[in-house]
């Protein structure tokens, strides 16, 4: 999907799952846009998108390289966690499980997060 909407950044479940505290695959990907970018298409396509203002939209950004694919950019845990807690319908044994996770961690930086 990044390769079809270049200015789309995988966040919230989408980001959990390729940072690896998601087990359970999403059904559908999450993006976040910045606001104003125009992708009518992304209607018709298995994809959540979401707006950030400019200023926003940068902040925690991360590149990450799977097998066999092209690196991706992603949000970082960090940013993951706290847009998941600010927005709405996530599962909540997803969340809980991903914190769960995120406090046992010995990457994790809580100065980072609070900012």
């Amino acid at each position: 999907m990044q390769q079809r909407y270049v200015k789309g950044i995988d966040s919230d479940e989408t980001a959990l799952y390729l940072l690896g505290y998601s087990s359970p695959a999403p059904v559908k990907y999450t993006m976040t846009f910045p606001k104003g970018y125009n992708t009518p298409s992304i209607q018709k396509k298995p994809v959540i998108g979401k707006r950030a203002v400019k200023g926003n939209v940068e902040i925690g950004i991360t590149q990450i390289q799977l097998p066999s694919l092209n690196p991706l950019w992603v949000y970082d845990l960090e940013r993951t966690l706290c847009d998941i807690l600010r927005g709405s319908g996530a599962d909540i044994s997803l969340v809980v499980d991903a914190y769960k996770r995120y406090a046992a961690s010995k990457e994790k930086n809580v100065f980072k997060r609070m900012q």
